[in-house]
């Protein structure tokens, strides 16, 4: 339970799948300016639900009475998780930063701009290239596990939002 709230919460922030589509479709429909402001907003509304899911949960499967397991140090890093690490996390601050700045300085116009200029696709995409470059993995092998079901699915209900906007 608290792997699903945690992901459905955290999916509607602006580098998560929902907080993308919400933007998305608030810009669309005319508020391109109040966008961000509703997507964050959101966020906060979907954690606080999510957040009440899991206590409740908890206390009703008895969550408080599973034991603590003795489990083995895991091994360091190696260079390829490293990298990754890296990269996910300088992706997440890429992507977050100008966010949370626009939040904190709504007047200040160089963070509004460096904001519209951030886009999660783009950084994804980088970063992916980043990790080609590194030899992270085996190309055939990360793309035989790429969801490309959900991937179509995902793009079938945007061309089917667009539809249902215009």
């Amino acid at each position: 339970v608290i792997v699903v709230a945690g992901g459905v919460g955290g999916s509607q922030t602006s580098f998560g799948m929902g907080g993308i589509i919400v933007k998305g479709l608030i810009e669309r429909a005319g508020f391109a300016a109040e966008a961000e402001r509703f997507m964050w907003t959101t966020f906060v509304n979907s954690l606080i639900a999510e957040t009440a899911i899991f206590l409740i949960a908890y206390v009703v499967l008895g969550g408080y009475k599973i034991k603590a397991l003795d489990i083995e140090k895991p091994r360091p890093f190696n260079r390829e998780q490293r990298i990754n690490l890296i990269l996910i996390i300088s992706s997440l601050l890429i992507i977050i930063v100008p966010s949370v700045l626009a939040i904190l300085y709504p007047k200040a116009q160089m963070v509004s701009l460096l904001r519209k200029q951030v886009d999660v696709a783009f950084v994804a995409v980088i970063a992916a290239i980043l990790a080609f470059f590194f030899k992270i993995g085996k190309e055939k092998e990360v793309l035989s596990k790429v969801p490309w079901g959900t991937i179509i699915l995902l793009c079938g209900m945007g061309i089917l939002i667009d539809v249902a906007v215009k």
